[in-house]
């Protein structure tokens, strides 16, 4: 383990996984104390960020597929129209409504320009994620992304989640990590930047840690 320091300092309570080694904030207190139960003062919530948005979505699956209990909420997939991709949809873990399933979150129009929708993300995401919360199952959130955040009524209930008892794994391109980390500030979740190396070492991590907290 070794410390950053200077301009190469990840953010505050974040560890970075890069070049076979696991580098993180030295802090005080171990990280996994003696007693692992819910007596543990503060269960981290954690944030995934990366550049490599389709290999880390694979890896976050891969985890969930390997957790003891089904996960609930949501993935962004890729949809097409007439044989082009056209934009991404919201796919739901656990859908009990196949019409508020499968619901295109963003539209490319043209080979340079894609426009999110934020109707869905206020009317449609903030609703059925917040339903996700009291199940008390792991929560997948592939991925947040800027548009998703300026929904007010989304952001709310991703703080929500985060306040929650049930296990967050969130995904987000590296470029939003100041702005997740002044939302969740107060909260401290465990933040991982991937640079795309280690994915085994990343990958048992993860299930580790989601395994502690259910």
């Amino acid at each position: 383990m070794q410390a950053f320091t200077g301009e190469n300092a990840p953010l505050p309570g974040t560890a970075r996984l890069a070049k076979g080694k696991i580098y993180a904030i030295i802090k005080t207190e171990p990280l996994f104390p003696a007693n692992h139960g819910r007596e543990r003062a503060a269960m981290q919530q954690l944030l995934l960020f990366s550049t490599h948005g389709a290999k880390a979505s694979a890896l976050a699956q891969g985890v969930i597929r390997a957790l003891p209990l089904r996960a609930v909420g949501f993935r962004m997939l890729p949809y097409a129209l007439a044989g082009q991709t056209r934009g991404e949809l919201l796919h739901f873990l656990g859908a009990q409504d196949p019409m508020e399933n499968d619901v295109p979150c963003t539209l490319r129009l043209g080979r340079q320009r894609t426009v999110s929708i934020p109707e869905v993300w206020e009317e449609l995401a903030a609703p059925t994620l917040r339903r996700c919360i009291p199940r008390h199952a792991p929560i997948l959130l592939d991925r947040l992304t800027e548009a998703a955040l300026d929904c007010p009524a989304f952001a709310r209930t991703l703080w929500d989640c985060f306040q929650g008892e049930s296990p967050v794994l969130a995904l987000a391109d590296e470029s939003l990590a100041p702005r997740l980390t002044a939302l969740l500030e107060g909260m401290s979740p465990l933040a991982l930047h991937w640079d795309g190396a280690d994915q085994e070492a990343l990958f048992a991590q993860l299930v580790e840690e989601i395994t502690l907290r259910l």
